[in-house]
């Protein structure tokens, strides 16, 4: 079924929203697709989930119940106005590492401000009071480039709490032929310099860079280096540190000198069909198989081990 009849009939007043649809915005849409002319159909299918979601199973929390760090504790999720909204979930997205410990409260700070999201664009209850997302030649609706970055920035954000709920914490031994050698570490420095930029970045950073400053992106440091002015690389650990597998991020680029087949996708990339490693930013990193199973270990050589 189009996107246009599936408006229609939420304009309509008739359910339609199954799990197949959710995953396929979350999981298959294509984050990166260009433009057609404002928005790509992440954008386009997300819009039409958050508005069904608010129609037909809203949920509401207060803020500072769900998450007692966050911006405007004591409002309730269902009265934010345009301008809250965007500083709860830019509040989000900054502090997420911080904001992760609450658990079960981060999820339903998420949801709500997901179904506050689709509400406002549904045009109830509407407080539209921040001008700068708002179109000036279109009173009273978002802006294209307030809607690309609310809807991108939601799939990212649920994409790493279905990680963290799918994974599967392994204690496989580490490959018996793994022979680390130092020349490894140096050939992988380029790419380690990338992984921990990115892992350096609020989430979300990447794809919202890419979206407004169309067509000028070529390398993570423009987006590092936009939020962090005075940026400081981080050094590599030792070799007998990254033997062991533990430090993570430092290992990655190691593996794939040694497994050059096993590919890094990063949060708003396209995964599936192969094995492949998912960085995240704070530095997470998953293993996930060719059928999207998701697995954690103490050390990135056990998962390494899981590959066949």
């Amino acid at each position: 079924m189009s996107l246009a009849e599936l408006n229609r009939r939420l304009e309509e007043g008739t359910p339609f929203l199954d799990e197949s649809l959710w995953r396929q915005w979350l999981w298959d849409c294509d984050l990166h697709e260009p433009l057609a002319p404002s928005f790509n159909k992440c954008h386009l299918l997300g819009l039409l989930v958050a508005r069904h979601r608010a129609k037909f199973q809203s949920s509401e929390v207060r803020l500072g119940d769900a998450l007692p760090n966050i911006v405007h504790p004591s409002a309730m999720s269902s009265e934010l106005t345009l301008r809250q909204l965007r500083d709860a979930v830019e509040d989000l997205q900054v502090h997420w590492a911080d904001h992760c410990k609450c658990g079960d409260g981060l999820v339903d700070a998420l949801d709500a401000l997901w179904c506050r999201f689709g509400s406002l664009n549904l045009g109830e209850n509407q407080c539209l009071d921040d001008l700068a997302s708002l179109d000036p030649e279109t009173p009273h609706r978002m802006s294209d480039a307030c809607l690309r970055r609310f809807t991108v920035l939601f799939c990212v954000l649920f994409r790493h709490l279905e990680l963290e709920a799918a994974c599967v914490h392994v204690d496989t031994p580490p490959p018996d032929d793994l022979d680390i050698q130092n020349y490894h570490r140096q050939a992988g420095l380029d790419a380690f310099n990338e992984h921990a930029m990115y892992s350096d970045l609020p989430p979300a950073a990447r794809i919202t860079y890419k979206q407004d400053f169309a067509g000028m992106y070529h390398s993570i440091t423009q987006v590092v280096y936009f939020h962090y002015p005075d940026y400081a690389r981080k050094r590599q650990v030792s070799l007998g540190d990254i033997r062991t597998g533990k430090h993570h991020l430092h290992c990655l680029s190691v593996a794939l000198e040694l497994r050059p087949d096993i590919p890094v996708w990063m949060e708003d990339d396209a995964w599936g069909g192969t094995w492949g490693w998912v960085l995240l930013p704070g530095g997470k990193i998953y293993l996930m198989s060719k059928d999207r199973a998701v697995f954690s270990a103490d050390s990135l050589w056990q998962l390494m081990a899981l590959v066949d």
